[in-house]
């Protein structure tokens, strides 16, 4: 397991949010601004209202105040992204996409919703005559940019969870609209996208992690899988065998009684990972937060790996915080690496924990009120995947995961030099 740094603070409920001027610092807005991730922050919030700060003059009055706000009380955004290299802000809301210059002024937007959709329904759009469709709202999953076609890929809940290819120039603009399942179908279900390198001949993939929806035509849809970005097969799979490739498929018995929910994505050295919540294992009910890692020249995802994230408030009375809520790749400060005692030249994984309302059992993945976040540095990440795999390799352990194949005793393995 990997153990991380710990600061521990009470978390007060509000009912809106306002993206202001601390998210907007890690891009350079404002003079100064924090090393940018090379992943996506994904957050979903109940708010209609983005701005880019304020000040305070010595006499109380608020300067400098910017902000684009969506009327529609029934409209609130889900995603953020922006485009460094010509200035633009990308929003993902329910049935909307609109993009932004950066001063917040509304340059385009797009309706992605309300259509007749049901879950019954196939990705061709063609039903069944008994089949009865219902106006449904698209609630944006997704929302990334693809630097190297000069795409803005955005992907929603109609339609079995399709993605759409827009002009990062113009987002009325659509390349491509596959009629591909790619991410989760409905409005809470988790979906965690991003953009790494992937197996050849993929220079670049889509990464998705998506939690398992019920419905006739997602049993065979993978949790986790790399999606080819080229034109000819967009959103397809990379790879494909005839019993393997680049996805992950959760095995029938387990798909309604493991629910696993995605929190972020990012890559570093060679692998790319998924932050997620799920329980221990299938015989067991208590949630708890994995890494999982795949190899990114992987064709068959063979390579695929977990390990606990664990975060502890080492208090008098120690309380451990399993729910993964929140997450960011970045540097620490010099301040903060003395504080804690971590390299500051070296990326850390952030992540914001919060504790099972039953935080006895941890059986229920609703979190309490009170909350922590955790620091890990990426090379121990990288090193406690190398020491859990060379210790199954030595024979000790476990291998397998049981929402996938059976588990089996670890095999030493014996190197031959000839």
């Amino acid at each position: 397991m990997v153990m991380g740094h710990e600061c521990h603070h009470n978390n007060n409920h509000s009912n809106h949010t306002i993206v202001k001027r601390g998210l907007f610092d890690r891009y350079g807005l404002f003079g100064g601004g924090s090393p940018s991730s090379s992943t996506q922050q994904q957050q979903q919030q109940q708010s209609s209202l983005i701005g880019l700060g304020s000040s305070i003059a010595g006499n109380g009055m608020v300067m400098n105040h910017t902000y684009f706000e969506e009327t529609n009380p029934e409209i609130y955004f889900s995603h953020m992204v922006i485009n460094e290299t010509v200035g633009f802000l990308y929003i993902g809301a329910v049935n909307t996409i609109y993009q932004l210059n950066l001063q917040l002024k509304l340059l385009e937007k797009i309706s992605m919703g309300p259509y007749a959709d049901s879950n019954d329904c196939p990705i061709s759009k063609g039903c069944a005559p008994d089949v009865q469709k219902r106006l449904s709202n698209y609630y944006n999953k997704a929302l990334v940019i693809d630097p190297m076609h000069q795409w803005l890929i955005s992907c929603g809940s109609l339609f079995q969870g399709t993605c759409t290819a827009h002009s990062l120039y113009n987002i009325t603009r659509i390349i491509d609209q596959p009629q591909e399942p790619v991410v989760a179908n409905n409005a809470t279900a988790s979906t965690v996208v991003f953009i790494a390198p992937g197996p050849d001949p993929h220079k670049q993939v889509l990464y998705v992690g998506a939690t398992y929806t019920a419905g006739s035509y997602r049993s065979d849809l993978p949790v986790v899988s790399s999606r080819s970005l080229f034109e000819t097969n967009l959103f397809q799979l990379a790879l494909v065998g005839v019993s393997t490739g680049t996805r992950l498929i959760i095995n029938s018995y387990s798909r309604d009684r493991y629910p696993i929910t995605y929190i972020y994505g990012f890559h570093s050295r060679g692998f790319s990972y998924f932050l997620t919540v799920q329980k221990r294992n299938t015989g067991q009910s208590a949630f708890m937060s994995k890494l999982v890692r795949i190899c990114q020249n992987d064709p068959d995802y063979y390579s695929y790996t977990e390990v606990p994230l664990v975060c502890r408030h080492q208090g008098h009375q120690q309380k451990h915080f399993n729910l993964a809520q929140a997450a960011f790749i970045g540097r620490p400060s010099i301040k903060l690496a003395n504080i804690t005692g971590v390299r500051y030249d070296d990326d850390h994984l952030y992540v914001v924990f919060a504790r099972s309302i039953d935080d006895q059992t941890m059986e229920d993945p609703r979190p309490a009120s009170h909350s922590a976040l955790c620091v890990y540095p990426l090379s121990t990440i990288h090193r406690q995947f190398t020491k859990n795999i060379q210790h199954c390799f030595n024979g000790n352990g476990m291998q397998g995961l049981d929402f996938i194949n059976i588990v089996q005793k670890c095999v030493p393995t014996v190197s031959f030099i000839f």
